[in-house]
């Protein structure tokens, strides 16, 4: 998923496909973009700018204010005929590292020309991995979830460290905000039990609310990995260990011996950050 800064222009993308995901260049494209939050339609069918397959549209700064989810629908024409593209752009806090991080720990470790779009990417997937790993946001971020009560004043929810909540329903009534009280373990406290067996819809904002500053040094490392083409990276992956009778050398494996990455000091750090999954 493609992410965004909240309170920041940005440029939304999509690559036009055929059927069978086959790059194909449309004619013209126009795109509806809504929030999630609230249901505001920020955009409606508005013209994209069509470059080959690649789509893409600027969000205004004031068109995200706060992390929300947006909805984007992407009418493309080609040879007369019209075909739409669904998919979601989350709007984040902050991201966890800055490109300009990223480029700085590449340094002269490869002679190829890195593009911003691509250390973008690396970024995203790092902070997927971490985040994923670790089953914390370590940014302001935007969920959106339906849970059932158990007739208990708690409501336990999917996302920890929550910040605030945005909204909440029974059984599609909204309740009032002002008796729920979030909290870092990941439940919203009620001052009346949640009914038992209910449905229950609730929007919260949750994570960090500024990335901390060992995880903010974990993306950049893993980000760099992810960048460099074919990166040996011996100098990330190297451990070493001493003992009275000798010193013994080894190179870490993502996977191996359950090691989350290749990085001994990215394992260190998601070990550190792990945070229990509620079912």
């Amino acid at each position: 998923m493609q992410l965004i800064r909240r309170e920041s222009f940005a440029t939304i993308t999509a690559v036009a496909t055929d059927g069978s995901g086959a790059q194909i260049e449309p004619d013209e494209a126009k795109v509806t973009i809504t929030r999630d939050s609230d249901g505001e339609v920020i955009a409606s069918e508005q013209s994209a700018t069509v470059e080959g397959a690649l789509l893409s549209y600027e969000v205004a700064a004031e068109d995200v204010p706060r992390v929300d989810l947006l909805r984007v629908e992407w009418e493309i024409a080609m040879g007369g005929k019209t075909a739409a593209i669904v998919h979601e752009v989350g709007v984040v806090g902050a991201f966890v590292c800055s490109l300009s991080e990223i480029r700085d720990a590449i340094g002269n470790a490869t002679d190829a020309e890195i593009s911003d779009a691509a250390l973008a990417v690396a970024r995203a997937k790092a902070e997927a991995l971490l985040e994923g790993r670790c089953n914390v946001a370590f940014r302001p971020s935007y969920m959106r979830e339906r849970r059932r009560g158990d007739g208990t004043d708690e409501l336990f929810v999917s996302r920890p460290r929550l910040l605030s909540v945005r909204s909440a329903s029974i059984g599609g009534q909204a309740i009032s905000l002002g008796e729920l009280a979030p909290s870092i373990s990941g439940t919203i406290t009620r001052t009346t039990p949640w009914p038992e067996g209910v449905e229950v819809e609730v929007v919260y904002e949750h994570g960090y609310p500024a990335p901390p500053d060992d995880m903010r040094e974990a993306a950049i490392k893993l980000a760099r990995d992810y960048a460099i083409a074919d990166p040996s990276n011996y100098d990330q992956r190297a451990g070493r260990i001493e003992t009275a009778e000798a010193v013994y050398g080894f190179l870490t494996t993502a996977g191996a011996g359950g090691a989350e990455t290749s990085i001994p000091e990215v394992n260190a750090v998601i070990q550190a950050y792990r945070h229990p999954v509620i079912a």
